[in-house]
């Protein structure tokens, strides 16, 4: 965030990009807005706003569990496992009536997993292989009712299916439990999905950019990602920052057009943000897998 309100410089500037960004967007057409995409934005807004007015960037705070999402962390508790809930989305465009056809976002996925290193690559190697798009992902720990004692991470997602129809919520539990307790090799199926269909000559992909935002948390070192969007990109990111040893605090990823722009809030063993020259490894690191 502070490098986007140094860039910025102004409110003044920053009321006028957002409305341009807007207006552009509306001008391409109705597929490039929408309210899911505007809230996006919005939020992006507010936080640069909270920095140039002199407050300190922070790592943003996860809404307030709906009785949906306490409901399948008790169960996940309950039963050891992941749950999970399908929902399907839509909404109106942001310049449509009420009457108008509403705009298809995908599917809202939400999974309650006991807390456990490899969630994340986990579920989103699933995902991949169930050839669904992540358009955006949230991960953090979900709070417990008073008196329930144990530790659940919440995933909040929205996809989509690349092609046909989405797959049952079942079948996609039954994959993710064999995931974790690593009877399905989901790299191995990903790689042998590459090497069938090979990239087209000719195309070749901007080169992944990672980078420390130092100043953006307090509780945690902040791991920014920018790439191209492909499928199995969140896997692989995930399953690198498990391979560097580092802890999840939570993750914030959004997918914009063709390209990937995400968060992960990552600590030491300890809980700690890590030292500068440990955040610098692991990043470097990162990024050298995404570019390989």
């Amino acid at each position: 965030m502070r490098s986007v309100a140094e860039a910025v410089g102004s409110q003044g500037t920053l009321e006028l990009l957002h409305a341009l960004t807007e207006a552009d967007a509306l001008a391409t057409g109705p597929a490039a807005w929408s309210s899911w995409r505007g809230s996006l934005v919005a939020d992006l807004v507010k936080r640069v706003s909270a920095v140039l007015a002199g407050d300190d960037p922070d790592e943003p705070e996860a809404a307030a569990p709906t009785a949906e999402q306490e409901r399948l962390a008790i169960e996940a508790l309950a039963t050891g496992g992941p749950v999970l809930s399908l929902r399907a989305q839509t909404e109106l465009p942001a310049d449509a009536q009420p009457s108008g056809d509403p705009e298809p976002l995908g599917v809202e996925l939400v999974i309650a997993v006991p807390d456990q290193p490899g969630v994340l690559p986990a579920v989103a190697g699933v995902l991949a292989v169930h050839r669904l798009t992540v358009r955006t992902a949230e991960l953090s720990t979900q709070e417990l009712p008073d008196g329930v004692e144990g530790a659940v991470l919440l995933l909040n997602w929205r996809v989509a299916a690349q092609y046909g129809s989405l797959p049952q919520a079942a079948r996609l539990r039954a994959d993710l439990v064999r995931v974790l307790d690593g009877s399905l090799d989901v790299a191995g199926r990903l790689a042998e999905r590459d090497a069938a269909y090979p990239r087209r000559r000719g195309v070749v992909a901007p080169p992944a950019r990672v980078t420390v935002a130092g100043a953006a948390s307090r509780h945690a070192t902040v791991i920014e990602v920018r790439a191209q969007d492909a499928p199995g990109l969140l896997f692989r990111i995930g399953r690198a920052l498990e391979d560097a040893g580092v802890r999840m605090r939570s993750a914030h990823v959004s997918t914009l057009g063709a390209n990937a722009v995400d968060a992960f809030y990552v600590t030491d063993g300890k809980g700690a943000p890590l030292g500068a020259g440990e955040a610098a490894s692991v990043a470097r690191k990162l990024e050298e897998t995404l570019r390989g």
